[in-house]
């Protein structure tokens, strides 16, 4: 840990299971900067249908779809503009959701290892995806760890909420978390949430 940043404090990982899912429907080639669409537009009102009637299953606890609005150029990264995170009431009941009709460039199992905060707190603001591969998936989670005190000192972040994809997935982590209204995000891919999440409405940037 650097010094003079204090420990972090972590909450109680989240009992639930997710399905992490995205798509690279019309992402800009260079530029940082995500542009209004009418090929991203009709995606995202499939996906938003999609989810609301994802939310009528005993199973799912709630869906959300994000549009990016800036995925930095970086050579090799991934380049998705459309995303939705359902969180099912376990992770058994990931079996539930009928991934078939997300038509996703990736769909991702997981549960969540680590959470600081509540990320779900509310749909206002900007979320933050990030992904993570390693060698070693196992000992990746410990650098993390030592990273998560001084990222959220440095940044004012106060959640986040790391997914670890379940066993027979991708290598991949994922972390999501929300700046507050108005706050700049740190550098990565950031999306605002687009139409209905669960049963909350969703509020501007």
């Amino acid at each position: 840990m650097p010094e003079g940043i204090p420990p972090i404090s972590f909450t109680t990982p989240s009992p639930r299971g997710y399905l992490y899912a995205c798509a690279s429907v019309d992402p800009p080639r260079r530029a940082p900067f995500v542009r209004r669409s009418a090929r991203r537009e009709q995606a995202l009102a499939q996906w938003r249908a999609l989810a609301q009637n994802l939310t009528e299953l005993n199973e799912v606890a709630a869906a959300t779809v994000y549009e990016a609005v800036l995925i930095p150029p970086i050579e090799g990264g991934p380049r998705h503009d459309v995303l939705m995170l359902v969180q099912t009431t376990s992770p058994e009941e990931l079996a539930a959701v009928p991934v078939e009709k997300l038509q996703a460039d990736l769909v991702m199992p997981a549960r969540n290892i680590r959470r600081i905060g509540d990320t779900d707190a509310t749909t206002r603001g900007t979320f933050l995806f990030n992904h993570f591969t390693a060698p070693d998936p196992e000992a990746a989670v410990p650098v993390w760890d030592e990273l998560a005190g001084w990222y959220t000192a440095r940044t004012g972040v106060d959640n986040s909420t790391l997914l670890r994809a379940r066993r027979g997935g991708r290598p991949v982590r994922v972390r999501q978390l929300r700046t507050a209204a108005g706050q700049r995000p740190p550098p990565s891919c950031s999306t605002r949430c687009s139409g209905p999440a669960s049963t909350a409405s969703c509020g501007p940037l």
